[in-house]
């Protein structure tokens, strides 16, 4: 009977040391092949925010951050350096990971545009499924490690497997080392040409349960960026719908706002871009050509807003050299 067991233990630890292996090897060959994926790829988009942006003004967001903030007017305006790190499918959770790695380096941005949905908090177990995107940067990124985990109790256990981390991103990893050609994006900017939404505009209403998760991440999204002292402002950008009112993520995130001095800045329901839907290529996405137009609305904002900021913090100063 012992004889047996140890037998078994035996070919268990054998089996164990297999599996081990394969995985560690062919885990490790993906991992060398991902970190050199033709440079216009989305995954090397997230490398890039992760481990190197630096830019003095830097975007946040979802797709619509990626494909509704165009870089030139904002350098041509703010003379500033820029980098969108907006991407599709994502929301506050990898927002938060890609500020707090930013943070972590120097120098730091100098103005910070964090692009919020209009239902950003609505609760949804999709949010935290696409944190897969982040998984190959688990074990040399604490930020990353402390939001993937929050996909699931056993997430933590599963991040040890090199296959794991990497079994989503095969294709990718695939494609991009053939030489595939990735998204037309410039400085992280993706626009969509030549496309128009020609349905009529509609009313639009949806039933939000709020994330809990989700509102505390945006509260220290806005406290770390004020801690580094950046200039922090939160944007909704315009979407083709119809709301009858103010949806309870954009009262939550203004209270919020209000509460650490932020500007928020709610284009939604602007009516330049309510008035045309030429400028859309579906209800929540700007085209190239809308985004051009926002941006130089924005651009144009920032500028001002910037020009106060700056007013305070001299007049701050001065007083505190006088009262000196």
């Amino acid at each position: 009977m012992n004889r047996q067991l140890l037998r078994f233990l035996k070919k268990l630890a054998i089996l164990g040391l297999i599996l081990y292996a394969t995985d560690f090897t062919i885990g490790n060959l993906l991992e060398y092949f991902y970190f050199r994926i033709n440079p216009s790829a989305p995954a090397y988009f997230t490398t890039y925010a992760l481990n190197e942006a630096d830019e003095d003004v830097i975007v946040f967001g979802s797709s619509r951050a990626q494909h509704h903030y165009d870089p030139t007017p904002f350098e041509s305006s703010l003379h500033k350096t820029f980098y969108n790190t907006g991407k599709d499918g994502q929301g506050i959770l990898y927002s938060y990971v890609v500020l707090k790695s930013i943070l972590e380096r120097s120098p730091k941005p100098r103005i910070i545009l964090l692009d919020l949905n209009p239902n950003e908090f609505h609760s949804t177990q999709a949010d935290y499924d696409r944190l897969t995107e982040l998984l190959p940067y688990y074990h040399t990124n604490k930020v990353v490690q402390e939001i993937v985990t929050l996909k699931g109790p056993f997430e933590k256990f599963k991040a040890h497997s090199y296959l794991y981390r990497y079994n989503s991103q095969l294709l990718t990893i695939l494609m991009h080392n053939l030489g595939t050609s990735g998204d037309d994006t410039e400085k992280g900017y993706e626009p969509i040409p030549g496309q128009v939404w020609k349905e009529k505009l509609k009313d639009f209403a949806q039933e939000e349960h709020i994330d809990s998760t989700e509102v505390r991440l945006f509260g220290q999204f806005i406290e770390e960026a004020k801690k580094a002292n950046c200039e922090v402002y939160i944007i909704i950008s315009p979407t083709y719908r119809k709301y009858q009112q103010q949806t309870r993520s954009t009262q939550i995130a203004q209270a919020i706002c209000d509460k650490e001095g932020v500007f928020m800045l709610d284009f939604n329901q602007d009516p330049i871009f309510l008035s045309n839907r030429s400028l859309f290529v579906d209800p929540t996405h700007l085209n190239e050509d809308g985004a051009t137009l926002y941006s130089k609305i924005i651009s144009a904002e920032l500028t001002r807003k910037s020009a106060t900021v700056l007013s305070a913090y001299r007049a701050q100063v001065n007083t505190s050299l006088t009262s000196h």
